[in-house]
């Protein structure tokens, strides 16, 4: 193993059992991110930098990030920006006021641009170009350019770092925020664009671009004891070595996501790299001592009572799709990853540390067949999160998928179930405006007036499903759920 962070940093069940969140790092600067969501975007962002080639970017600022104590971010950002400005006026007072640019200012601007490019144009053509320039133009160039240099060498590694940090803080919260393309969101629905933001991310880096995005391969969902995880990483690592070159830059990402968090599993070059939060740790994929290592981690990071739950997305460039997809087809048609992808009676009653199961799973990736099949094998439709006590009905509403809360109702889902707080799936729904959902449960008998007491600061304050339906805005069920608690109140009146 080439390095391993031996401060997990954030790890849920780090032995120290601290847990360093970005989420705190972006409040310090005003940024209101979900925390329940951060993960996945953080691994998004390190699959760009595994897939671009900047993941010792990536794990730069992550480890500067962990460095420095939550509070003091702003003084340090503050710092490097005050010497920022600093090294851009004097730039400024050095360079002079705007002009045409001499010989040697000119000679000196070519070869800084052909050294910051990729493009063969030789000096002559390049000096060309720029004579054809207006003047002011060539000057603001010229200008820039040297900004930067100085830059570079004022600033420190450091000090360049922290500066990257509220952009990484701004890229987190465009896909926290992000809601999809309206073609596709208002075709396939608002939860199959967050199943897929990946291939319409808003934030691509060019170099990614160029390669044509990023595309799914395929996806699994099981259930994983120890030996299982052998068996996982077995069939993986096989599949890795005899259908792609070790040589061959094809890069290839698989997004692990379990009931509560999400880590990326990165693969280059016969390398491993694991993405949890923090600085990739690196792994020599025909390594067995690393292999083991990689599975306890993957275990450790994802549950606590040996046993995990999660999904297995596989990504890569639409440039190097063609060359991938024999490694998806061989692993996923592997016959001892299939056996342990089995929905049999022991894996549907298998469930991790936090109470999250196969079929919570598959609600949670949208998988109407899996939830289909799970049911029809006996899967309790009302099993529970820990400690949360949110049940599938409760997460299939969330999401608004119409037809797993079908089928789950069906199967004999208990629609007034109802938390401590008061909330049930119904209010859930009214709140993320899910107006079909709505109009489903309440088929399904379900009350029309639950009220849930949410804390706003030091305060607490009883809310109706209804009156959550108009502070999010979603008129359509406030008053559909309005008509029909005026409706109860007569009949019962009569």
């Amino acid at each position: 193993m080439r390095s391993i962070t031996t401060n997990l940093f954030h790890y849920p069940h780090a032995s120290s059992g601290k847990r360093v969140s970005i989420v705190n790092y972006m409040k310090t600067l005003g940024y209101e991110a979900d925390p329940q969501g951060v993960c996945l975007y953080v691994s998004y962002l390190g699959i760009h930098a595994l897939f671009s080639g900047t993941l010792m970017v990536f794990n730069d600022r992550l480890k500067v990030l962990f460095s420095i104590p939550e509070n003091q971010l702003p003084h340090y950002l503050a710092k490097a920006e005050a010497l920022k400005s600093s090294i851009i006026d004097k730039t400024k007072i050095e360079v002079g006021e705007s002009r045409k640019l001499n010989s040697e200012e000119k000679i000196w601007l070519v070869r800084e641009i052909r050294s910051a490019s990729n493009n063969n144009i030789s000096t002559e053509e390049l000096l060309l170009e720029l004579e054809q320039q207006d003047p002011s133009i060539l000057f603001d160039l010229f200008l820039r350019q040297k900004i930067d240099d100085n830059l570079n060498v004022e600033l420190d590694s450091f000090q360049h770092t922290i500066l990257s940090i509220p952009q990484f803080f701004a890229d987190i919260m465009a896909y926290q925020t992000f809601t999809g393309p309206d073609d596709i969101k208002n075709k396939q629905g608002t939860s199959f664009v967050k199943q897929n933001i990946l291939e319409h991310s808003p934030i691509l880096p060019d170099i990614i671009k160029q390669q044509g995005g990023i595309v799914k391969l395929g996806q699994s969902i099981g259930a994983y004891s120890l030996d299982n995880l052998t068996t996982y990483f077995d069939s993986l690592i096989h599949a890795l070595i005899k259908t792609i070159s070790s040589s061959a830059n094809q890069p290839v990402a698989l997004v692990w996501r379990s009931v509560n968090h999400a880590l990326v599993l990165g693969y280059n070059k016969n390398r491993f790299y694991f993405l949890n939060e923090s600085p990739a740790i690196e792994f020599v994929v025909n390594n067995s001592n690393d292999q083991s290592k990689l599975k306890l981690l993957t275990l450790s990071s994802l549950s606590k009572n040996q046993v995990t739950v999660f999904s297995t997305e596989i990504y890569c460039t639409a440039s190097t799709m063609v060359f991938l997809k024999p490694f998806v087809n061989t692993w996923l048609n592997d016959s001892s990853f299939q056996s342990i992808n089995e929905i049999s009676e022991t894996n549907i009653k298998k469930r991790d540390s936090h109470g999250g199961s196969l079929l919570h799973m598959a609600i949670k990736m949208g998988d109407v067949p899996m939830v289909k099949a799970l049911l029809k094998k006996g899967a309790d439709p009302n099993q529970t999160l820990l400690p949360s006590g949110i049940t599938p009905l409760m997460g299939a509403s969330q999401e608004g998928l119409l037809e797993i809360v079908d089928e789950l109702i069906q199967a004999g889902a208990l629609v007034n179930y109802t938390l401590q707080n008061g909330m049930t799936a119904l209010w859930i729904a009214a709140k993320n405006g899910h107006l079909d959902v709505v109009r489903r449960l309440l088929a399904a008998d379900a009350n029309s007036h639950p009220v849930v007491k949410l804390q706003v600061e030091s305060n607490f304050y009883d809310i109706a499903a209804h009156e959550i339906a108009t502070i999010t805005r979603h008129t359509e069920i406030s008053e559909l759920l309005v008509k029909k608690d005026n409706e109860f109140k007569l009949n019962k009146s009569q």
